[in-house]
């Protein structure tokens, strides 16, 4: 029955991991972060809206500012604070902050004392919002790191392309979106600024804008201001860009970002120096950190995780994901293009990389009409190394997906492991029941021993114990007496991931039909036909299961959450989903391929539970 499976789920743990394993395998610098990487003078901007239950705007607050970072752990601000619509005002303010060896941050929230702030370091950049307390907030908090020398108007020189997102007033009913591009000369002047996008008051239609001429002045703090003026034919309300923007620049102008200090604006503003060509999909490779602030159908939501961009015209994300109905952790397979002069698409977005490549964002009404209002900026994440024993970090993956950093784990779950000095040169594989020591290695999650499947110098296979709960779990790897660096990972009741056949978390999912033969293009699956679907993830069992050992073959063990499955975005029968029966570490679902579901060769598959939602591999089905 499972023994085709079998042979695959033998092989899988052992390579399936080289995709991430190239990702840290190009990185060089010996380091990982902590309160020291985030010091000095950064340029800011955040905005926030808090809804009702039934997700209406309620309140607006922004700030625009000087974070003063000591290096040490606190940090004191001084910014213009927009609340409501009432008249701006001078505000300053001190915190916290931790900066976690992964890059990250959790900082004193100063718009909103209930809560802090979930951020990620990258070079140069911090981003983030509030995903983690309870409450209706959604927020996007954008910081520069600001240079100790000297600016002036010959800073912002060059060509550019930005995003931002407004809120006049504070309410969905004025929003506007923006992608947009300039060219300035360093003189303070930068002529019209060619603009696409959508304001709500303009129908929600895609509209070219020519908005100028627009001037600017910067001072020697690197502080400053831009002005967009009102530009006929365009009224105010419909007009993309218009105002004064308080702007803060980086070393070299490579970065702009703000937002007006007007009565009732809410908005954000960022650009950044554009790529020189030629550019392609290669350009966009490696692990970024993200954070977005969007407004989809009158629905607001705000995200901060990571992409590890694979060069390829696809971008693995996970992301911490705040709904009106709560927050939710959300692994997906994005496609994006790139054109010659580093300007494209990501999934329905307009996208755009930095001069230097490490830079991205995204604006969520630039492609076609919608009712998606979106600004999202990313960062590439700094390189992670170490000496003796070396658990990077950011190598704390899910076995199946190989989702990026920041999707949590989950009771059960098979983990791969990523570092230095982990294990023997030469991989050793176990066989069930794991041992919770092979080869001399061990690990434990939260102190307990965890069941281990496969070690080497690089990467282990380990599978989370099934008392493993709480919030958070700290992941070490042991060899005789010597313990690796301390990794803290997010926990939660699930965290699925499907098992694929390129054995990369991504394409095609190892899927069997009746006759236990494997779903391809050439085998596709038929319309109501019950298929078989292998992931790790789904948590608890009942009856439970013991760590590292095979599920009975007689007695099935079925997962404690609620589990769906949607072929093609149609929600089909599940008929079990629960441990895969004579083996461990394996979670198998049975669904019903729904009538409605369509037709080809790659339909997505995607599982969802009580917290969590999976989007990255496909099925074939028949026509």
């Amino acid at each position: 029955m499972y023994s085709q499976y079998s042979h695959k789920g033998g092989t899988k743990h052992r390579w399936i991991g080289y995709l991430a394993l190239a990702l840290f395998a190009t990185q060089l610098q010996a380091q990982v972060l902590d309160a020291n990487f985030l010091s000095g003078r950064y340029g800011f901007r955040q905005v926030l809206v808090s809804t009702n239950t039934a997700g209406q705007p309620i309140e607006s607050r922004s700030l625009v500012g000087v974070f003063s970072f000591d290096g040490k752990g606190s940090f004191s601000y001084q910014a213009t604070r927009n609340l409501g619509n009432s008249a701006p005002n001078q505000s300053s303010g001190s915190g916290t902050y931790t900066v976690a060896p992964n890059g990250f941050v959790s900082m004193t929230n100063p718009l909103d004392a209930n809560s802090r702030l979930n951020l990620r370091l990258g070079n140069g950049i911090l981003l983030g919002g509030t995903t983690e307390s309870s409450g209706n907030v959604f927020d996007l908090m954008i910081a520069v790191q600001l240079p100790a020398l000297a600016a002036s108007n010959a800073t912002i020189n060059g060509s550019y392309v930005g995003t931002s997102i407004e809120f006049p007033n504070g309410i969905f009913f004025n929003i506007k979106n923006s992608f947009f591009r300039f060219t300035s000369g360093g003189q303070g002047t930068i002529g019209l600024v060619n603009s696409s996008g959508q304001a709500v008051q303009s129908g929600k239609r895609v509209q070219q804008q020519a908005i100028g001429p627009t001037i600017y002045s910067l001072n020697n703090d690197s502080s400053g201001l831009l002005v967009f003026p009102v530009t006929a034919p365009y009224t105010s309300s419909a007009q993309l860009l218009l105002g004064d923007k308080q702007i803060y620049a980086s070393a070299g102008g490579e970065f702009i970002i703000g937002g007006s200090t007007s009565q009732g604006a809410h908005d954000i503003f960022f650009a950044m120096k554009t790529v020189a060509a030629p550019v392609s999909n290669a350009n966009f490779k490696g692990l970024y950190f993200g954070a977005s602030l969007k407004v989809d159908q009158s629905r607001p939501s705000n995200f901060v995780g990571a992409a590890n961009a694979l060069g390829t015209g696809q971008a693995v994300w996970s992301r911490r994901v705040r709904l009106p109905e709560g927050i939710v952790d959300a692994t997906a397979l994005n496609n994006y293009s790139i054109g010659n002069d580093g300007v494209g698409t990501l999934s329905n977005n307009r996208f755009a990389l930095s001069s230097s490549g490490n830079v991205f964002l995204a604006s969520g009404t630039s492609v076609a009409e919608s009712d998606n209002y979106e600004l999202m900026v990313g960062v590439k994440a700094r390189d992670l190394t170490g000496s003796g024993i070396f658990l990077n970090p950011a190598g704390v993956l899910n076995a199946a997906s190989f989702a990026p950093v920041g999707n949590p784990i989950a009771p059960g779950q098979f983990l791969s492991l990523f570092g230095t000095g982990l294990g023997p040169a030469a991989p050793v594989l176990a066989t069930a029941p794991f041992p919770k020591a092979l080869a001399g290695v061990s690990v434990t999650i939260q102190d307990r021993p965890a069941p281990i499947y496969f070690v080497s110098a690089y990467q282990m296979s380990v599978l989370v114990p099934f008392a493993t709960s709480g919030t958070t779990a700290e992941v070490v790897v042991k060899i005789g007496d010597q313990e690796s660096n301390r990794v803290t990972v997010p926990v939660a009741r699930t965290a699925p991931g499907v098992y694929s056949l390129s054995q990369n978390g991504i394409g095609a999912g190892a899927i069997l039909k009746s006759d236990y033969s494997l779903v391809t293009a050439s085998n596709p699956a038929n319309r109501n036909d019950v298929v078989q679907v292998y992931l790790t993830g789904l948590g608890e069992l009942n009856p439970a299961l013991v760590d590292g050992a095979p599920a009975s073959t007689s007695t099935l063990s079925r997962v404690t959450d609620t589990v769906n499955a949607y072929v093609g975005g149609v929600k089909a029968v599940v008929t079990f989903a629960g441990a895969a029966p004579g083996f461990a570490g394996l979670y198998q679902m049975n669904i019903v391929i729904p009538a409605a579901a369509p037709s080809g060769s790659a339909v997505p598959l995607a599982i969802e539970t009580s917290s969590s939602f999976h989007d990255m591999v496909d099925i074939a089905i028949h026509p």
